[in-house]
């Protein structure tokens, strides 16, 4: 007999005696599927074995009439092939993928293989004639190539009958931050069982040797490419919603001054009812090196300031040393008898000292008033033009300082009782105040750039509650170790966007190729904005608290994959652990700001915020940041 030819042969092998049985390794008897030889053949090495079932050797035997999707693997490993794919996954990863004029992937459909591309916000399904070497798009007089790596570099130089030319492969990727790139090769280099969403609940068995067969790598490549696209709702309306408020900000509160530092100036001003009461003083006129309004109406508008959220003991014990000075006021009359106003009797040696009250209404002689000359609620008994001089808030319906209320003058927002300040909110409408220009548009491009990734994949509801917790629990971290410092901006909302993309590392670390590297190059990131942090101007505190609270919340809320019972015992096991130290660490917070309210715990605490790398830098943290 002659030596059969290779399509022979072939068909030899299709033909095999699929009815006996064999002794599978759970003790069952089961049905031979194809063999290792027919699985060279038809280019599934590593995809069929002893075990495949009846339906997958059917599936395999249609695949093979057409001449093998992969032909022996060579397509397997490039970039643009996604193997077995519906029209709708295909359709929901491209997008995921931003829907380029040209990003494009070639897929394994029910008939044959099919070219997804995108052009002008569409999806142009394309099938191609695939037998034993030979490829082409089924359009009239369209030419045949002998792979389809030669298909592929054909269109990528030259449309031909497609609507544009092939110029980017959609990476084999459908993850919540996009990390999850090359997962066949990835499954194929060792998994430690089947990979399932956390919705779903189909029990795969685990290898012991860490490998997955080929029908469980089939499971995590067809669940990835099924996980839902969303659109980024949520982080759309923020982005609105900031961009309208900043606005408003310049519109409303105008221009500070431009610069790195305060600009300081001396003069001499009068301070007293005597045209001789003269004194230099030296005021700093505000600035602000974000192009935007001057911090005091930020904090009269929402700014993150905690002597406006709490009965802060500092802040009262000043003013109540001031009112205590106060009792011994009266009211003192200039030697020409024109004007007068509350002075001590120290300070009223040169005119009439009354103890009583000065008179006020139509033709009163009141010059001096309370001036608000600070965010903490200092007040001073001056002259208009010293008011004036330091920035200061005159209060033309007062006599003295304990008559008035400097601190709701600060806080504003309709503060009700000013002995018991409680603007709580302030924790959340801070997130949508910026500093200026500059700060608002680099949040808002981080915040698109990384913000729409995540939510395209995790959906608006689990991206706002993380953005939301990260946000405020990164404003409470910073209000506990910097309270005396006006702070704005999402800046602790966007870590914990960025704390996301560190926890769908470690979720699906094995479906990374190269996940060291990834993981060296996102802590690197990390690190680079943090160390940016300890430059005076910027909160780091709303950093470091926005990253912990982002990582936290990430665990809870986040979808993840596993990988066999030991791996989902091990994640719900961490998700059972972050719950109650997410809760308890927001109220542990809480408690220190509005009852401890110090930070003599963590004397070192200050580092983190600033770093003295000269004398001088870190002297004027406490008047300069606002971000």
């Amino acid at each position: 007999m002659g030596r059969k030819t290779r399509a022979e042969e072939k068909e030899a092998l299709l033909g095999e005696d699929d009815d006996m049985p064999v002794r599978s390794r759970d003790g069952q008897r089961g049905q031979r599927g194809v063999s290792r030889r027919m699985s060279q053949w038809l280019g599934l090495d590593g995809e069929v074995d002893e075990y495949t079932s009846p339906e997958a050797r059917a599936a395999l035997r249609a695949r093979a009439g057409r001449g093998g999707a992969a032909q022996g693997g060579a397509s397997e490993t490039e970039p643009f092939y996604h193997g077995p794919m519906t029209q709708d996954a295909a359709e929901r990863r491209l997008k995921v993928h931003g829907m380029a004029d040209g990003l494009f992937l070639i897929r394994e459909g029910t008939r044959s293989l099919a070219l997804a591309l995108c052009y002008k916000g569409r999806v142009d399904q394309t099938y191609i004639d695939a037998s034993p070497g030979a490829y082409r798009l089924e359009c009239p007089g369209q030419r045949q190539f002998r792979t389809l790596r030669e298909l592929v570099a054909n269109y990528s130089q030259q449309a031909g009958a497609l609507p544009c030319r092939l110029l980017v492969a959609c990476p084999q990727s459908n993850s919540i931050t996009g990390m999850r790139e090359q997962a066949p090769q990835a499954a194929e280099e060792g998994l430690g069982g089947g990979a399932t969403p956390r919705s779903a609940s189909p029990k795969l068995r685990p290898e012991r040797k860490g490998k997955l067969k080929a029908r469980d790598r089939a499971s995590v490549q067809r669940k990835l490419a099924e996980l839902p696209t969303f659109k980024p709702y949520f982080i759309q309306l923020v982005t609105f919603l900031q961009l309208l408020v900043l606005v408003i900000e310049i519109g409303l509160g105008g221009m500070a001054h431009i610069g790195f530092e305060p600009e300081y100036f001396t003069e001499d001003v009068q301070v007293g009812l005597e045209q001789s009461q003269v004194e230099s003083v030296t005021a700093s006129k505000p600035s602000n090196m974000f192009i935007g309004p001057p911090t005091a109406w930020l904090v009269k508008h929402g700014a993150n300031y905690a002597p406006c959220m709490r009965k802060d003991i500092a802040v009262f014990a000043a003013i109540a040393k001031q009112n205590e000075q106060e009792q011994s006021f009266g009211c003192c009359t200039s030697t020409d008898g024109l004007r007068c106003g509350m002075t001590s009797p120290e300070d009223c040696e040169s005119g009439n000292f009354d103890p009583n009250p000065c008179p006020t209404g139509v033709g009163s002689c009141v010059y001096l008033r309370p001036c608000c000359v600070s965010f903490d609620g200092q007040c001073r008994v001056t002259t208009r033009a010293y008011c004036d001089f330091v920035y200061g808030v005159w209060n033309a319906d007062s006599l003295d300082c304990s008559s008035t209320s400097c601190l709701k003058k600060t806080c504003g927002l309709t503060m009700k009782n000013p002995n018991r300040p409680a603007q709580w909110y302030r924790l959340f409408t801070s997130i949508f105040l910026h500093a200026g220009i500059i700060h608002g548009l680099v949040v808002i491009y981080l915040q698109q750039s990384l913000g729409n990734r995540v939510e395209a994949a995790a959906g608006w509801l689990r991206v706002a509650l993380i953005y939301l917790i990260s946000g405020i629990g990164g404003n409470i971290f910073s209000a506990v170790f910097s309270a005396g410092v006006p702070q704005v901006g999402a800046t602790g909302a966007l870590y914990g966007l960025l704390a996301v993309t560190v926890v769908d590392l470690f979720q699906s670390w094995q479906l990374i190729e190269r996940p060291w590297r990834r993981f060296t190059v996102i802590m690197l990131q990390t690190l680079c904005f943090l160390m940016i942090g300890t430059l005076p101007w910027v909160d780091n505190f709303s950093h470091v608290g926005g990253f912990l609270f982002g990582t936290l919340s990430a665990i809870v809320f986040l979808p993840y994959i596993t990988f066999g019972t030991w791996d989902a015992l091990r994640k719900r096991c961490l998700l059972l652990l972050c719950l109650p130290l997410l809760v308890v660490s927001m109220l542990v917070l809480l408690v220190v700001f509005y009852e401890v309210q110090g930070t003599d715990f963590c004397p070192n605490c200050k580092y983190i915020d600033c770093v003295p790398y000269t004398s001088e830098i870190c002297k004027n943290v406490e008047g300069d940041r606002i971000i």
